[in-house]
C-alpha cells in the first residue's frame, strides 16, 4: 500500500497530462524530496521567501516595452533558490498553489497600481494562474476581492491560463473565465501548441490573447514547416480578434524570424527591452529580470541626471503618495 501511495503522489506531480505511474524504488527518494519541498512551501509564505520578477513583453520591431509578466521565485531560509518547474507542480499537487497564487496576484496588482500612480502610459501585468486555482470554488470572487483591496484598474491585469485548466470541464472553465472578463480583466491562453491544444478553444473561450509555446518560436529558424504552422495560427487568431505573443526560450528564437511569421510582440526577448517607458518603472522600486535590470538602472541614472533617453530634460513625477491614479492608456 505504501508503494502504491508513493506512485500515486508521483503521478499527481507529473507534467504533460501523465496521471499514472508504476512504483520504482527511486520513487521513495523522490517522494521524500517532494515532502521536504512541500514543508518548505508551507513556511515560505509566512517567512516572506517568495519574490516576483517582472519580465518585459516587447514590441519585436522596436524593442519598446508593451507589458510585463510576473514571475514567481522562491529563495528559502538558507539562501537556496529553487526553480519554479520544481516547486510549482508540488504546490499544485498539495493545494498550496491556491494561497501562493493569490499572494502572487495581490502582489502584482499592488505593483500595477503603484505604476499607475506614477502616471503616463501604463502597461499590463500578466499573472500565471494554475488550473488548480481556476477550478477551485469561489475563485472569481476571490479575484474580485483582491482587485477591490488593491484598488488596481482591472484592465491592467492579464490572467494567463494553460489548456489544462479546461481540459476536464470546458463549459465550467469557460463560465469562470467569463466571470473574470466581466470584472474587466484581460485573459490570455499560455503555452499554446503544447499537449492537446485545439484551435476550437480560441472560438469557445473568452480569450483576448494567446502565447505561442517557445518550441514553436525556436522552430521558426529551423524548419519551413514550423514557420508555416505559426503563420497559420497567427492568421486564424488575428481573424478572431485575438492578439498573438511569442514566447522565446533561453536557447532559441530570433525576433526577425518571429516577425516574418506575423508575430509582433514577445516575451523572453529581454535583449530588446529598455525603451521609452523604462524610466517610470525604475523609479517604482521594482525588481526586474536580468535583461531588464540593466535597462532600468540606465533609465534611473538618466532620470537622476535630469535627462531622458532622447537627451531632453526629464520632468520628475510627483510624490506617489499624493498623486491620484491616472486613467491608464494601454498600448
Amino acid at each position: 500500500m505504501h508503494r502504491a501511495e508513493h506512485a500515486r503522489r508521483i503521478a499527481l506531480t507529473a507534467r504533460g497530462g501523465e496521471r499514472y505511474a508504476f512504483y520504482q524504488s527511486s520513487m521513495t527518494e523522490t517522494l521524500v524530496s517532494a515532502m521536504r519541498v512541500e514543508n518548505g512551501l508551507r513556511r515560505a509564505l509566512e517567512r516572506g521567501e517568495f519574490t516576483l520578477l517582472y519580465q518585459p513583453q516587447v514590441e519585436l520591431a522596436s524593442g519598446r516595452m508593451r507589458g510585463f509578466e510576473a514571475l514567481l521565485r522562491w529563495t528559502d531560509a538558507d539562501g537556496a533558490a529553487m526553480e519554479p518547474q520544481k516547486f510549482i507542480p508540488i504546490a499544485e499537487s498539495c493545494g498550496l498553489i491556491v494561497p501562493i497564487g493569490e499572494w502572487v496576484l495581490e502582489k502584482a496588482c499592488r505593483q500595477a497600481h503603484d505604476w499607475q500612480l506614477v502616471g503616463g502610459v501604463v502597461h499590463r501585468v500578466a499573472v500565471n494562474i494554475s488550473p488548480v486555482q481556476i477550478t477551485s470554488p469561489g475563485f472569481a470572487d476571490r479575484v474580485a476581492a483582491i482587485l477591490r483591496s488593491t484598488h488596481v484598474d482591472p484592465r491592467l491585469i492579464d490572467l494567463e491560463i494553460t489548456e489544462t485548466a479546461f481540459m476536464s470541464d470546458l463549459a465550467a472553465a469557460a463560465a469562470t473565465l467569463r466571470q473574470l472578463r466581466r470584472l474587466g480583466l484581460h485573459i490570455s491562453l499560455d503555452d499554446f501548441g503544447t499537449g492537446y491544444s485545439s484551435l476550437s478553444y480560441l472560438k469557445q473561450l473568452p480569450i483576448d490573447s494567446l502565447k505561442i509555446d517557445s518550441r514553436f518560436v525556436k522552430d521558426l529558424r529551423e524548419t519551413r514547416e514550423g514557420a508555416a504552422l505559426v503563420a497559420a495560427i497567427v492568421g486564424m487568431a488575428h481573424g478572431l480578434g485575438i492578439r498573438v505573443i511569442a514566447r522565446r526560450s533561453r536557447d532559441g528564437g530570433r525576433p526577425e524570424h518571429a516577425q516574418r511569421a506575423g508575430l509582433r510582440r514577445g516575451t523572453g526577448f529581454s535583449d530588446l527591452a529598455g525603451g521609452g517607458c523604462a524610466r517610470s518603472y525604475a523609479l517604482a522600486g521594482t525588481v526586474f529580470t536580468v535583461g531588464e535590470q540593466s535597462a532600468a538602472r540606465r533609465a534611473a541614472s538618466r532620470c537622476r541626471r535630469g535627462v531622458t533617453r532622447s537627451g531632453r530634460a526629464a520632468s520628475r513625477p510627483r510624490a506617489m503618495a499624493t498623486r491620484e491614479p491616472s486613467r491608464p492608456r494601454l498600448l
